[in-house]
């Protein structure tokens, strides 16, 4: 997948918000009750590529310096898949699946979940809303003709499209906290690594019928620049670079939309 690298704002980005994650309490609570100070043997299971719903929870263990096991082996995963689909995490042996629940088990290990209720909602809101976007256009995947799916996808970006419609929703919800490049609160959260991976499948290339830069370009048409400047802030983030140098066969085609 390509990558499309922005430079937004990055000079004053630094001072806008904090790129570390709070610290955790590193009394890391197990699967069985109470609570260790090791870290819980972590597994997680998905395709060899990034799709967002599994690299934000890859990449929120890196960031956190939580160890894990990645393990890009689909026949291996599905083995342990509770609803048939992946990604899946094994946590001292105990299956969670399911994207929300995993993108609040890894924030809350890695401090990157906010610790305010309110903020913790619209935290789970934005990875729900990341989840509808990807619905949407999941479902043209099944159109076989590819000239019919080309104009399905056409449809969907167009200003009442439903496409626009969820996109916008998760661009007035990063307005609404500040515009300060990061998508809740003042510091880096599980969300942002969502909305950083999101933005970049919807944008690099790879779907016929959506623009290449089509979210992460801050000056197209469609104008998403709030997610465009969340999509910036992760791109930089010192940890994610190194995750991105690490698997360079994803990013290391990085274009100007």
């Amino acid at each position: 997948m390509r990558f499309v690298l922005m430079a937004i704002g990055l000079s004053s980005m630094s001072s806008a918000f904090s790129s570390r994650p709070r610290t955790p309490n590193r009394r890391y609570l197990t699967v069985r009750g109470g609570a260790s100070t090791s870290p819980p043997d972590i597994k997680v299971y998905y395709g060899d590529f990034p799709f967002w719903r599994a690299e934000c929870v890859r990449v929120a263990l890196h960031v956190g310096g939580v160890p894990f096991e990645d393990i890009r082996d689909w026949a291996e995963g599905k083995k342990y898949a509770t609803f048939g689909s992946l990604p899946v995490m094994m946590v001292d042996g105990k299956v969670l699946s399911q994207t929300q629940a995993m993108a609040t088990y890894v924030g809350k290990l890695t401090g990157l979940y906010p610790e305010d209720s309110w903020l913790a909602a619209k935290h789970d809101e934005i990875i729900n809303g990341c989840t509808d976007v990807t619905n949407t256009v999941a479902a043209t995947m099944r159109i076989k003709d590819e000239a019919e799916k080309i104009r399905a996808r056409a449809s969907l970006i167009l200003p009442d499209g439903r496409l626009t419609l969820q996109l916008s929703g998760l661009e007035k919800l990063i307005v609404e906290n500040g515009r300060n490049g990061v998508a809740i609160g003042d510091s880096l959260t599980v969300a942002d690594l969502a909305i950083w991976r999101l933005a970049g499948w919807l944008s690099d290339g790879i779907l016929d019928g959506l623009p290449r830069g089509y979210v992460t370009n801050p000056e197209n048409a469609y104008r998403f620049p709030a997610i465009a400047k969340v999509f910036a802030t992760v791109d930089n983030h010192e940890s994610v670079v190194q995750w991105k140098t690490k698997h360079s066969k994803f990013f290391s085609r990085e274009e100007q939309p």
